[in-house]
């Protein structure tokens, strides 16, 4: 591998990750005092004591990673790699506009002191039209296909492709939103959704790699803040930008190989977990720090994959 995208990076790892820890040092007083987070209260008792821990966190990740990674697609075309800046700005575009859906519903949230939001059928309605557009961006781009191609075979599924990837996407995101609320859970799982982008994706694409490191980044960024006991929660602000963010770049490597199957089934099974009676706090906090030292090892033997 060139040793120049190994600094890549490693700059893009540690340019996330320094911007989201000093972003979130800076908003972090304003939300305590405008955005603590309404408990659901038909949740497990152990969850009672979240309750006016501040939210909307997510806007420091959100910023630094999109930072990085719309630097990285102008010099995409300044090399001449334009369908593959494209490909890059219209996943931030589509992950940010989620965000962007995640601000309104936690806005309504803090507004109304309880935790109730957009309403289901108001949120999905909302990302049904974002995944469309982003859908027709990929055709406008250059990316046309109806295949899905899974680890046990290919399916043409002609014009029932679109409805299906719309699900798809969907359900990325929104599973994705589900993980949020547990201190270091939502931010632990995207650092591992990351790495698996880097690990699938570097010698295919090195722009959807990119957006792993930049996911990395900014989750273990994050994580300094979000580590037992929690100081911020990313919100669905935060949530639902990783979400989509991971679901785009699984469309922008054409559902290559195993990789849709498997991002989907990583978040479902994170969401579908239920909350224990009594959390353990210390084994997410050992796994949320012992994913972040492996970054280093997983760069070094990256040329091996």
């Amino acid at each position: 591998m060139d040793n120049r995208l190994l600094i890549t990076y490693l700059a893009c790892f540690l340019v996330c990750f320094g911007l989201t820890v000093l972003l979130e040092r800076l908003i972090l007083p304003r939300l305590r005092g405008c955005a603590k987070q309404p408990i659901y209260t038909d949740g497990p008792r152990w969850h009672a004591s979240k309750s006016g821990t501040p939210t909307m966190g997510g806007l420091a990740f959100i910023i630094a990673i999109d930072t990085a990674l719309v630097i990285f697609a102008l010099f995409l075309m300044r090399g001449g790699q334009t369908e593959r800046a494209w490909l890059l700005i219209a996943s931030v575009v589509y992950a940010t506009l989620n965000g962007a859906v995640g601000i309104v519903d936690d806005i309504k949230k803090l507004r109304r002191k309880e935790n109730a939001g957009l309403s289901p059928v108001q949120k999905l309605l909302l990302q049904g039209v974002l995944a469309a557009l982003y859908m027709l961006s990929l055709g406008f781009i250059g990316v046309k296909q109806t295949v899905f191609a899974f680890s046990f075979g290919d399916f043409d599924l002609s014009l029932f492709y679109y409805p299906v990837a719309l699900i798809i996407l969907l359900g990325i995101t929104n599973c994705a939103n589900l993980t949020d609320g547990v201190d270091g859970l939502a931010s632990s799982v995207a650092f591992g959704i990351g790495m698996a982008l880097l690990l699938v994706s570097h010698t295919v694409l090195p722009d959807v790699s990119l957006t792993g490191v930049a996911l990395m980044g900014g989750a273990s960024g994050f994580l300094v803040y979000n580590l037992n006991p929690a100081k911020v929660f990313m919100g669905d602000t935060g949530s639902l930008y990783l979400g989509a963010m991971v679901a785009a770049s699984a469309f922008a490597l054409s559902a290559s190989s195993v990789f849709p199957e498997s991002l989907f089934i990583t978040f479902l099974m994170d969401s579908a977990h239920r909350p224990p009676a009594t959390p353990n706090p210390k084994a997410i906090t050992a796994m949320s720090i012992t994913a972040i030292i492996f970054f280093p090892v997983l760069i070094v033997f990256l040329p091996l994959f």
